[in-house]
């Protein structure tokens, strides 16, 4: 869902034109049901259509109604107790980044951060295990006899004109680097780009291609 502080949120249909609109509870049902409907400029669309009711919609508008300042929401009985002195108290640390062995063959890296930059959660590798979100955007398997094949892609967004590519090394690092720049015919872009080295995307690469059979 693509959203914005500003109740006249610009908002656009890539490759359509801009409009204004307000952030209202018509705006947000809409954005939950069909998310691609509007998406906000700026914004990289990454959001799949939330199964939901109707009154789960109304009920998931009225919680973020009430998240806004400004909006006329009492505040909670809660909020004129005083606050705890945490001053004092440690800031809390991110985890350490864990590195991976540069010494592993590319294959061995390129599976190892498959897993920690979670792309398993939407690209299938093992044709008897599904991954659940890559069922419902429709992402990319990888099964099969995938790589050096042919596939037809969006080029330059969802709605851009259909080309045919070949998947290889050059189309992959591309689609982790910039996965809006090619979007499989059919999918629902749902990745914004990948955090990653030349060296890891080629990695990645080497990984993915062992897969294909």
């Amino acid at each position: 869902m693509q959203l914005d502080a500003d109740p006249n949120t610009p908002a656009y249909d890539p490759g359509g034109k801009i409009v204004k609109v307000k952030l209202d509870e018509a705006y947000f049902l809409e954005s939950v049901e069909k998310p691609f409907a509007k998406i906000v400029k700026g914004a990289i669309p990454g959001m799949a259509p939330l199964p939901t009711t109707p009154e789960e919609r109304k009920a998931l508008a009225a919680y973020v109604k009430s998240l806004s300042t400004g909006t006329g929401t009492p505040p909670s009985n809660n909020s004129s107790k005083p606050k705890p002195n945490t001053s004092s108290r440690p800031t809390p640390k991110p985890p350490p980044v864990r590195e991976v062995n540069p010494d592993l063959d590319p294959v061995a890296r390129g599976k190892t951060l498959f897993l920690t930059k979670m792309c398993f959660t939407c690209h299938q590798t093992d044709p008897a295990v599904p991954a659940p979100a890559g069922l419902v955007l429709k992402a990319t398997k990888f099964t099969g006899d995938f790589w050096g094949k042919e596939r037809e892609v969006h080029e330059g967004g969802p709605t851009g004109p259909i080309k045919r590519v070949k998947f290889d090394e050059a189309y992959f690092m591309e689609s982790v680097e910039k996965p809006m720049a090619k979007i499989v015919k059919g999918a629902i872009p749902g990745m914004a780009p990948l955090p990653t080295t030349l060296e890891e995307r080629k990695a990645l690469a080497a990984y993915v291609k062992s897969l294909s059979k």
